[in-house]
């Protein structure tokens, strides 16, 4: 009997762990919002984390980039840090505004860049939920 109990103790705690380790679809991206999407993936390309960058971003139509795109968007990425260096590099990350559809299916976050060497600049994004998970769209 303290074989079996010990068995099924031992058994629970595995399937625990195996529960707690296996990140959800989606490739484990949680968004609890479209604000946090965006400050991760700025904070991302900040760290030259190009593919932790890619992982937050979808075509417009929702699908996620091919190998194409992804080569694409690595050399904007690379891009987008050359231009934050001339700047002495990213300072930072300011939410201005979040907005998020009726339906709960789109968003739009308004943020500002504050640069190392006193200058800003603000821009905005779109946002897509794809899975329950908040992605920022690009493209036509």
């Amino acid at each position: 009997m303290k074989k079996i109990n010990v068995c099924l103790i031992l058994t629970g705690l595995l399937l625990a762990f195996l529960l707690t380790s296996c990140g959800g679809g989606g490739g484990g991206i949680i968004s609890k919002t479209p604000s946090d999407v965006v400050k991760t993936a700025l904070n991302n390309l900040k760290a030259k984390d190009y593919p932790g960058v890619i992982k937050y971003y979808v075509r417009k139509d929702g699908v996620a980039f091919t190998k194409e795109d992804t080569q694409k968007f690595t050399g904007l990425c690379t891009w987008a840090t050359q231009e934050y260096e001339k700047k002495q590099g990213l300072k930072d990350i300011q939410i201005l505004e979040e907005k998020i559809s009726e339906d709960g299916l789109t968003a739009t976050v308004k943020y500002k860049l504050q640069f190392n060497n006193g200058t800003d600049s603000d821009d905005k994004v779109n946002l897509k939920k794809v899975n329950g998970d908040w992605f920022i769209v690009i493209g036509n």
